[in-house]
């Protein structure tokens, strides 16, 4: 697992991310890709469903970035995030 980040780390990486910056992204998947996707994994019971949801989540960081800006904290960004994503699954 990836060393756990400050919140001016955290803040950081969103500002670079919004920026473009895929290496910020690389170091925000890493930090927090396991902790997803055990939070994915608990609610679905699947594996493959798990890790699919985790990519999909961080896609959209990717794809999303201007609507992080409300964001104060990325941990409980993405476990509503994985919420919602788990939630729809069948």
């Amino acid at each position: 697992m990836g060393r756990q980040l400050t919140t001016a780390e955290e803040r950081l990486l969103l500002n670079r991310i919004r920026k473009g910056d895929i290496e910020a992204l690389e170091l925000l998947f890493i930090s927090h890709r396991q902790r997803v996707f055990v939070d994915a994994y608990l609610r679905l019971k699947d594996p493959a469903a798990a890790w699919s949801v985790t990519t999909e989540i961080y896609s959209w960081l990717w794809e999303d970035k201007p609507g992080l800006f409300p964001f104060a904290s990325i941990k409980l960004m993405l476990q509503e995030e994985v919420k919602k994503r788990t939630i729809a699954q069948p």
